[in-house]
């Protein structure tokens, strides 16, 4: 499984399914290492990684999240020929479902499961505008609205480093308009904290119903836009468990 695109991934070839994990605005593959020890051997772990950042942070960024989309599901069809499920947080979730979209509509192949984490759906998909602020704004913007672990905002070092891939992630997201594609053939899934500003709008998440022929389901956890980090364990057993009934 030789591609920029997988970085941090259990590689099981007895696996069952493969579980590709989307970040959000600003973060890489980092964040999801620690779910592998949360799954079974039964669930490969495939976290994606963006330009700009880890071992791809000499490569720009494309200019649009569909274009993104577009790169991974061209360069990586090979990978995509197994049984495979796709998890986006946030902004990873939009880049998710344009890559689920790319595959259906240029190979024909689709995911078994899709899990919408802190996203609205693609219709209602919306970001403050960040094109205009001064670094020190756009600093108290991400610190006000928790969208990044405070670590990098304390380091001077981590937050060189850190702000121009996180600015051009909401710049991305905030030039995003979602196109006309055919509707998903598999289960949707969303999942949000109950006091995270992006999902306060129950209309809007339950707007991915639309975005699919099959089922739709919602769950809600206590807490804000990373509540992941706090349920971590109970959420990598839900995804374990819907993943595993469809074997």
């Amino acid at each position: 499984m030789m591609t920029k695109w997988i970085n941090h991934a259990s590689h099981n070839s007895e696996a069952q399914i493969n579980l590709f994990c989307f970040p959000h605005a600003g973060g890489s593959s980092s964040y999801f290492a620690k779910w592998i020890r949360n799954f079974s051997a039964a669930i490969n772990i495939l976290p994606v990684e963006y330009p700009m950042r880890e071992k791809r942070s000499g490569e720009a960024m494309p200019n649009s999240l569909i274009e993104l989309a577009r790169q991974m599901a061209a360069e990586c069809r090979e990978i995509f020929s197994a049984p495979f499920a796709l998890f986006g947080h946030c902004t990873g979730a939009i880049i998710a479902y344009e890559t689920a979209s790319a595959l259906q509509e240029k190979f024909q192949i689709e995911p078994s499961y899709f899990f919408a984490s802190a996203s609205v759906s693609p219709r209602h998909t919306k970001i403050q505008s960040v094109k205009l602020m001064s670094d020190e704004e756009f600093i108290t913007f991400i610190a006000q609205y928790g969208v990044v672990d405070p670590v990098f905002l304390e380091n001077k070092e981590l937050l060189d480093y850190f702000l121009p891939i996180v600015r051009k992630d909401f710049e991305l997201h905030e030039n995003y308009t979602h196109g006309i594609h055919p509707p998903l053939n598999c289960p949707i899934h969303a999942l949000n904290g109950n006091h995270d500003f992006n999902t306060a709008a129950a209309e809007e998440v339950d707007d991915w119903a639309n975005f699919t022929t099959a089922a739709f389901k919602k769950d809600t956890f206590e807490g804000e836009h990373f509540y992941l980090d706090v349920h971590l364990q109970e959420i990598c057993r839900l995804m374990e468990t819907a993943l595993i009934e469809l074997g």
